[in-house]
């Protein structure tokens, strides 16, 4: 036996390296925390969105060859961040869309600009891209943002109307399946609920 294995640290950003070791690489003080992860479209740097405290935010991390994490720094902290918890980036432009309770926020990490997209519902904390289309797992189902809504941060947000015949109770590794089936191979777009 190699003795008692230990659970990792809370509040932690880790690494997996050659030959399955974990490394420690940033620790968050209580309260903060570390939750949704998304590389850039290189992924030579690593967004990490903190949860807590107020107000919330992105940090970045540069990656180092062998996997490791350097250079962790503040890429944004405001109430646009509010209760943030999952994160994509945007292959096309390298904007990062994040998931806010009840909103999805656009962030351009070159300009650091914001731009909000508010939804129907509260408890947003997943989302995943397939072909510029937005899928956001909510506390009533999915929703759904079309290209039209996730336009460049600077630009405003036209104000976004209930779903029409939701998407509610679909399990998120349905939808995920669903969306990276979509993406491997071509499909017209999907109807859009809002």
């Amino acid at each position: 036996s190699d003795g008692p294995k230990q659970s990792p640290a809370p509040n932690c950003v880790y690494s997996l390296r050659a030959g399955g070791v974990l490394v420690e690489e940033a620790a968050y003080d209580f309260p903060s925390y570390p939750n949704g992860l998304a590389f850039s479209p290189n992924e030579k740097q690593l967004y990490v969105a903190v949860t807590v405290p107020s107000p919330a935010g992105i940090d970045v991390f540069d990656v180092a060859p062998d996997g490791g994490l350097f250079g962790r720094r503040v890429l944004a902290r405001s109430e646009a961040f509010s209760f943030v918890d999952g994160l994509v980036v945007r292959p096309s432009d390298g904007v990062l869309l994040a998931a806010c309770w009840d909103h999805v926020t656009l962030l351009d990490p070159t300009s650091g600009t914001t731009k909000v997209a508010p939804l129907p519902s509260k408890g947003a904390n997943n989302l995943e891209l397939a072909h510029d289309t937005l899928y956001v797992t909510a506390g009533d189902g999915v929703h759904i943002l079309s290209p039209a809504a996730l336009v460049a941060p600077a630009l405003s947000v036209p104000e976004l109307s209930a779903p029409q015949g939701a998407l509610g109770g679909v399990g998120f590794a349905v939808l995920v399946a669903a969306i990276f089936g979509a993406r491997s191979r071509a499909r017209a777009a999907p109807k859009f609920l809002f």
